[in-house]
């Protein structure tokens, strides 16, 4: 009898590390907003970078630039979940002469294995990570140039903007009455109203446009559905 209670005994206890070694092993999430800003000459030149992070852009009559940054994590520990927005926290918002550098990247690369996603961030830490999503919301003057290199991320463009780009890879969901110069550059655009486009040598795909007043050079349009009028 003594022997079987303690046989008992010791199942019950085995089952309790376990249960706890369990507890231990679930993810953790975290969730911060940042900002950046600062003054800018009235030549300004916006560099941008984006990377993984659907950006919202928008233009107003100040000589400033501001960027919010909604982050939301799930990682396997804590740690990892604070290594991952010490990084984001991290990435370049720098002012030179007339140039702004904005840069969003705060990764080097992302595996995938079994399930289970190991990200190695730009200062080499190592870390493991369930999922995130991450919103940047970006404010220029009007009189900007910018110039935008974009991977992995939905743009999403003020309504009567203008914009000057130069060798950018972009994706548009949506934008209002926009006009856009641009050079050596490929767009995926889902739905516009109105465009007023000075091209060269640019390849476009549009869904949905309403209005298209165009000027172009070696440039090459795929596609143009549901196009209402062309100027």
């Amino acid at each position: 009898m003594k022997k079987q209670l303690h046989f008992k005994l010791f199942i019950t206890a085995l089952l309790v590390v376990i249960v706890q070694g369990f507890g231990t092993a679930q993810n953790t999430s975290g969730s911060k907003t940042l900002f950046k800003a600062s003054v800018v000459p009235g030549d300004l030149v916006v560099q941008l970078n984006n990377n993984s992070g659907d950006l919202k852009i928008n233009t107003y009559d100040e000589n400033s630039v501001t960027l919010k940054t909604t982050v939301e994590i799930t990682g396997n520990t804590k740690e990892d979940t604070d290594k991952i927005i010490a990084a984001i926290e991290n990435f370049k918002f720098k002012l030179s002469g007339n140039t702004m550098e904005i840069d969003t990247r705060f990764y080097k690369n992302m595996n995938t294995t079994n399930s289970r996603t190991t990200m190695t961030l730009l200062n080499g830490d190592k870390v493991e990570i369930k999922d995130f999503n991450i919103r940047h919301e970006l404010q220029i003057p009007k009189t900007a140039r910018i110039n935008l290199d974009n991977k992995y991320s939905d743009i999403e463009m003020q309504k009567d903007a203008e914009f000057d780009f130069y060798d950018s890879d972009l994706e548009i969901e949506s934008c209002g009455n926009m006009n856009l110069k641009s050079k050596y550059s490929k767009y995926e655009i889902k739905k516009a109203v109105e465009m007023e486009i000075d091209s060269y040598d640019d390849k476009f795909n549009i869904n949905e446009l309403s209005s298209l007043n165009l000027t172009s050079k070696y440039s090459d349009f795929i596609s143009m559905v549901n196009l209402k009028e062309i100027s």
